[in-house]
């Protein structure tokens, strides 16, 4: 997890309950010029992101998660708390597909790589949406994605 960059760098929490895909989507996030905070369950990422100074600019939750919280409650929650949030669903059960998301969020199916992921966030940011939150400067450039 990285320290702070800069009071300008946008912040994406990363809530998945398995470690090498939480770390893959964490590495994702940074190359896209993100400051990446993880958590491995919703309990966790809620007292995370409460305890951040910054507001948080990205969500990429799974779906399925331990405990009696859900990644789907807390993509409501988020949005429903701190709405300029742009929100990504990720599970591998294609069923959630079709359960309806917060406004603007997006899903993706897994399994997903790098470029799957980059693009999705790609599509979050672009244009002006929900509050002012932009995405970092030059980074995300979705023809590199497809």
């Amino acid at each position: 997890m990285l320290t702070s960059r800069s009071p300008n760098t946008p912040i994406a929490a990363i809530v998945e309950d398995m470690p090498l895909l939480r770390r893959q989507a964490r590495e994702t996030v940074e190359e896209l010029g993100f400051e990446a905070r993880e958590a491995a369950s919703v309990t966790e990422a809620i007292s995370i992101i409460e305890a951040m100074a910054r507001p948080l600019s990205l969500l990429v939750t799974d779906v399925e998660m331990p405990g009696e919280r859900h990644g789907l409650g807390l993509a409501w929650e988020i949005h429903e708390r701190w709405p300029a949030t742009r929100i990504l669903v990720v599970s591998g059960n294609r069923s959630f597909a079709a359960v309806p998301l917060p406004p603007g969020a997006l899903f993706l199916a897994k399994p997903f790589g790098a470029a799957r992921l980059k693009a999705c966030i790609h599509a979050l940011f672009k244009g002006s949406r929900r509050g002012s939150m932009s995405a970092p400067p030059g980074r995300l450039d979705l023809t590199k994605y497809g």
